[in-house]
């Protein structure tokens, strides 16, 4: 039982620790907007991603899919 003693102070430091967590979000107004998160996702904003988006400069006459479909069905 000695052995566990150590325990006791971490669970109510790790209780302490998720009370003042959650007192912080409350101050910082993380709750206020609950419902604008569900129809947030209805909106169509279907905005280009200039940061994440590759750009592909091949023409169609570059491109070998027809060649490759060919092998495959010959196969």
């Amino acid at each position: 039982m000695n052995n566990y003693l150590f325990l006791l102070p971490i669970s109510i430091g790790l209780g302490l620790l998720a009370l003042v967590t959650f007192l912080w979000t409350l101050r910082k107004n993380q709750y206020d907007d609950l419902d604008g998160a569900r129809y947030r996702i209805l909106e169509n904003d279907d905005y280009p991603l200039h940061d994440k988006q590759m750009h592909v400069n091949v023409k169609p006459d570059q491109c070998d899919v027809e060649q490759s479909t060919a092998n495959q069905e010959s196969r």
